[in-house]
């Protein structure tokens, strides 16, 4: 009976001490895993939106500047976009013989406005009476055809303002618009490409010229008014771009006329900032699409985006009107 009592106690001793390390490794286990846990709470709270911006600003400062950089770079590049600029006025108040000294002065001493000024007063006063008989006899025949008012009033008004301007000197508008155009006076330029080859020929050559000469200062005058829309053009003149589409579109002016002409309609209505020129432009765009083949119109865009990069780089541009 005893024995079986210690046993029972032995057996007892045992179950109670398998029991007790049971509970301690149970209870150390526990312990562990709420470590692991509350860490990984921990990791995960510093992932959070707000934590994330904090920890990027922190490990990620240098790119801040870089930023900036970027923001300053676009800006730039927003300033760089070409800006219209004025055209100066060339008309003058009072009588020209009175200016006509100080301008020609102010031309020698390297003033292209002031020879584009007397150009286009000059030129101006072409057709004028230069004597008060001529004048007298034009008011006349005037009167006997039954003009306007406004004809005669203006007719007057060129007599008075020419006045005292030698035929000689008239003669020269073709001299200093040349010159001013020539030094890169994008106004100058315009103006001479509106001179026709007729007018040109006229007013510059008195003697007779064989037909071989005649044809042949001709197409120097065409090319070289050619070379000038072309500058002006470059220097962002809208209504140089829309002269060169008029005389490239007609096919007289040598080969891939009708490329060259997209190419400055493209241009144009890249640049123009008025609704109906934007208009009829794209009118023509469209129409002209329709005549060129893909690789034309794969070049006509490539000589258009040339232009636009050299408008941009300039930084100007000249209304049409």
């Amino acid at each position: 009976m005893a024995k079986q009592q210690q046993k029972l106690f032995l057996v007892s001793a045992i179950l109670l001490a398998i029991f007790i390390i049971i509970f301690f490794i149970n209870h150390h286990f526990f312990t562990i895993n709420k470590v692991v846990t509350n860490d990984s709470l921990n990791k995960t709270k510093l992932s959070t939106p707000d934590t994330i911006n904090s920890s990027n600003s922190a490990t990620h400062e240098h790119q801040t500047p870089a930023t900036n950089k970027q923001t300053v770079e676009n800006f730039n590049v927003q300033n760089l976009s070409p800006s219209f600029k004025q055209h100066p006025d060339w008309r003058i108040t009072g009588k020209l013989k009175d200016k006509f000294d100080d301008l020609i002065q102010r031309f020698d001493n390297g003033d292209l406005i002031a020879g584009y000024v007397l150009s286009m007063n000059l030129k101006y006063c072409w057709n004028s009476p230069s004597s008060e008989v001529l004048y007298n006899h034009k008011l006349q025949l005037a009167l006997d055809n039954n003009e306007s008012s406004q004809y005669i009033a203006h007719l007057t008004e060129k007599y008075n303002k020419c006045q005292g301007i030698s035929d000689a000197q008239r003669q020269q508008f073709y001299h200093y618009l040349n010159a001013s155009a020539e030094q890169g006076l994008v106004i100058a330029q315009e103006q001479f490409s509106q001179i026709n080859a007729e007018f040109y020929m006229n007013s510059q050559y008195n003697a007779e010229l064989s037909r071989a000469d005649y044809v042949a200062t001709r197409d120097s005058f065409i090319d070289k008014k050619l070379f000038f829309l072309t500058q002006a053009a470059n220097q962002g003149s809208l209504k140089a771009m829309a002269t060169l589409s008029n005389m490239y579109h007609s096919q007289n002016y040598g080969a891939k006329g009708w490329i060259k002409a997209y190419a400055y309609n493209q241009a144009i209505l890249n640049f123009t900032d008025n609704n109906e020129l934007y208009r009829r432009y794209q009118w023509y765009i469209e129409k002209s699409s329709q005549q060129l083949s893909p690789e034309e119109l794969i070049l006509a865009e490539e000589i258009a985006s040339k232009l636009i990069k050299s408008v941009n780089n300039n930084g100007t541009l000249y209304r049409v009107k």
